[in-house]
């Protein structure tokens, strides 16, 4: 079975869903349909950073809270010159 065609995909949407995209396209200054489009990015996006702690690991769920943390060595325990300037 293939994947069907989405170049002309449709939506229905309540009142208040095509508000609230008409506000997020004015605020972009974009259109209506490229707000959808960068919205549906986002999710994928967001998507795609949230697997990258799999489920049943410890930090699973915790991406927005670790992301905060900043860039660091994914593991220190390969590196061990963190270490180096300890006790100077």
């Amino acid at each position: 079975m293939s994947a069907p065609d989405l170049s002309d995909f449709r939506l229905r949407l309540t009142p208040e869903q095509r508000r609230a995209i008409e506000r997020l396209a004015a605020r972009d200054q974009v259109s209506p349909e490229e707000a959808v489009i960068r919205a549906v990015e986002q999710a994928l996006a967001a998507e795609a950073d949230a697997s990258a702690f799999p489920p049943g690991t410890p930090f699973h769920g915790l991406d927005d809270l670790l992301s905060t943390l900043g860039e660091g060595p994914a593991d220190l325990s390969t590196n061990r010159s963190y270490l180096d300037d300890l006790g100077t």
